[in-house]
């Protein structure tokens, strides 16, 4: 089937995808800023395996709604992703990963960097118990 759209529409569509290039570069920048402010390292974490057992310690309902997701561990230390380091649900979630014996990592990262670790969590075999 051919493209269907006119000389005039592909030149829009390229447009509005060069222009959410540029807001997603520009929205990236300000939470590299804030991670600066907060003197936080900042990570899109493209070229960083999640770890999906660390994802697994926090439930997918609480890490969207707070904004963060365990990315890594290493022992009994998180690496925790988060666009937002003073968000005050978020840092009582952190603080029951404390209570858990975790030292906590945190890295900054954007909205759209975290929505992609997020969907990790479709990865994460729920493990049942059988009887035998």
């Amino acid at each position: 089937m051919a493209d269907s759209k006119t000389p005039i529409q592909q030149k829009e569509a390229e447009l509005d995808k060069k222009l959410a290039q540029i807001h997603l570069h520009g929205t990236q920048d300000q939470y590299e800023a804030a991670a600066a402010k907060h003197g936080l390292a900042f990570s899109t974490f493209s070229a960083v395996p999640v770890d999906s057992n660390a994802l697994a310690l926090v439930p997918e309902e609480v890490a969207r709604a707070n904004g963060f997701a365990v990315v890594l561990r290493n022992g009994t230390e998180l690496t925790v992703a988060t666009i937002d380091p003073d968000n005050a649900s978020a840092k009582k979630a952190w603080a029951d990963l404390a209570g858990r014996g975790f030292k906590l990592v945190m890295v900054m990262t954007s909205p759209a960097a975290l929505e992609h670790i997020l969907k990790r969590y479709n990865t994460i075999r729920v493990q049942t118990m059988f009887e035998v």
